[in-house]
C-alpha cells in the first residue's frame, strides 16, 4: 500500500506540475538498478530485522550509511578517499559504536536472532549506500518527482512478489483494522513514501559532486600529472600542423596559429 501510494501520489504531483510522467525507456534500467538497492533490498533487510532488534538499534545501525557511501564512492565513482573523508567515516562509525557500547554486555549473551538482526541492518545500510552511489553513477534525465515515482514502482515489484510467496496466508487474513495502525499506515503513505522519498532523492541529486583533486597518478607504464602551463610547448606540436585539423573538428576553439596563442 505504501509503495503504491508513493507511485501514484508522486506521478499525480508530476502531472499536476505539468511534468512528464513516463521515464524514457532507454533509461528505465538505471532507475530499476538504483531502486533495487535503495528500495527493494534496503526495505527487505529492514523488515526482516525489525522483529529481531529494538527500534533504537535498528536506527543506529542503519545510519552508518554515510560511512559506507564514502568507501563505496571510492570504488564505484573513483572519488578520492581524502584524509578528511576517511576521518569522517571513521568518526561516524566510532560514534555508532559509542551509542551501542552500553549494549555490549548484552551483546555477549545475544541470541542468533539478535546477531542476524544486526547483520541484516548492516546489510540495509550498505545497500542504501550503494543505491546513493549508483544514483550518482547513472544519472537519469527526468524530473525528480517522476524519477522517485518510478523508483517506488520498480523497487516495489520484488517486495510484493516476496510478500505474496512467503506471507500469502497472512495477507489474505487481513480484514480487521484499528485506529492507530491505520493512522501509522496513512502517515507512511503520505509523508514517508511521497514527500520523504521525493525530498531524499532530490537531496542526493542536487548535492554537488566533489571537484577532482590535482594529484599525480603513477601507473606501471605511465604517469598522469595535473595539466600545467609548462606543458603547452610539448602539447602544441602534436596537435597542430598539416593533417591535424581534424583533431579540432568538434572543439569549441582552435587550432591556434602559434604556441603563444595556444
Amino acid at each position: 500500500m505504501c509503495l503504491a501510494a508513493g507511485f501514484v501520489g508522486l506521478l499525480s504531483i508530476a502531472r499536476w506540475r505539468g511534468q512528464p510522467v513516463v521515464a524514457p525507456w532507454a533509461q528505465c534500467w538505471r532507475i530499476a538498478l538504483v531502486a533495487l538497492f535503495t528500495v527493494s533490498l534496503q526495505t527487505i533487510c529492514i523488515m526482516l530485522a525489525l522483529p529481531l532488534l529494538s527500534a533504537g538499534r535498528v536506527v543506529i545501525v542503519l545510519y552508518t550509511m554515510p560511512a559506507w557511501s564514502v568507501l563505496l564512492a571510492r570504488v564505484v565513482l573513483g572519488e578520492a578517499l581524502t584524509r578528511r573523508r576517511l576521518l569522517g567515516a571513521l568518526l561516524g562509525l566510532c560514534g555508532v559504536l559509542v551509542l551501542l557500547v552500553r549494549d555490549l554486555p548484552v551483546l555477549d549473551q545475544t541470541t542468533d536472532d539478535t546477531r542476524s538482526g544486526l547483520l541484516l541492518m548492516l546489510g540495509a545500510a550498505m545497500v542504501w549506500a550503494m543505491g546513493v552511489v549508483l544514483q550518482k553513477r547513472f544519472p537519469v534525465n527526468v524530473p525528480m518527482t517522476t524519477y522517485t515515482a518510478w523508483m517506488a514502482f520498480f523497487g516495489g515489484i520484488p517486495i510484493v512478489l516476496l510478500a505474496w510467496v512467503f506471507e500469502r496466508d497472512t495477507l489474505l487474513q487481513l480484514h480487521g483494522f484499528t485506529l492507530w495502525p491505520v493512522m501509522g499506515v496513512l502517515y507512511n503513505m503520505l509523508f514517508v513514501f511521497v514527500f520523504g522519498w521525493w525530498a531524499w532523492t532530490k537531496i542526493v541529486d542536487v548535492a554537488p559532486a566533489p571537484r577532482p583533486e590535482r594529484v599525480t597518478l603513477r601507473g606501471r607504464f605511465a604517469t598522469l600529472v595535473p595539466l600545467l602551463v609548462d606543458h603547452a610547448d610539448a602539447l602544441y606540436a602534436p596537435a597542430h600542423g598539416a593533417g591535424r585539423e581534424a583533431l579540432w573538428a568538434y572543439m569549441g576553439d582552435g587550432p591556434y596559429e602559434s604556441a603563444d596563442a595556444f
